[in-house]
């Protein structure tokens, strides 16, 4: 059902900057025989900031999308103390560099770089960049969208850590869940 619902919010359009309409998200690209099963997935997974995830209910596949809270933590089922923690510099970006393919240039790896003038600024000047491989991306628009993607969701990297009732056990790796507390 997780693959279903991935492949729909794959399959979704929106119009690019160019007036276009085009899917969400596509994986184009080759196999490696010779490389693992699960590394030519984590490449295919790339195209849509997927993960695979492993739980009691086996193998679900989750895309990277705006999505509705599925549990709501209160003080009713947070047990004791709890910590906040902050983005730091290690996590923090203010330049994502994509490396795509570009099939109108003989299918040779090309640069995407997302960069935020607001975000360095922020960062007393200091460059903080990565770099992400998109082996199954052949599209400008697509790693346009992924690098903006991991350049914004870099900024946000607040942490949350506590323990909670049995009640909380419903919750998966990937879920949207809220946190509502008086500190």
């Amino acid at each position: 059902a997780s693959i279903i619902s991935a492949a729909n919010t794959c399959d979704s359009t929106y119009v690019d900057t160019d007036g276009g309409s085009r899917k969400l998200h596509t994986c184009n690209g080759v196999t490696n025989p010779d490389t693992s099963t699960l590394e030519n997935v984590r490449g295919m997974m790339t195209t849509c900031r997927g993960r695979l995830v492993y739980s009691a209910r086996g193998y679900s596949l989750i895309v990277d999308k705006a999505r509705a809270s599925t549990f709501a933590f209160t003080p009713d089922n947070i047990v004791g103390a709890w910590s906040i923690s902050l983005p730091g510099k290690r996590t923090m970006r203010n330049k994502v560099v994509g490396a795509w393919v570009n099939p109108g240039d003989l299918y040779k790896e090309d640069l995407y770089p997302a960069e935020s003038a607001a975000f360095r600024a922020l960062d007393n000047g200091v460059m903080l960049e990565s770099r992400i491989e998109l082996p199954f991306t052949q599209n400008t628009h697509e790693a346009q969208m992924l690098c903006e993607r991991e350049l914004r969701q870099s900024r946000i990297g607040i942490q949350v850590s506590f323990r909670a009732f049995m009640s909380a056990l419903k919750c998966e790796v990937g879920d949207v869940v809220t946190i509502t507390h008086p500190t």
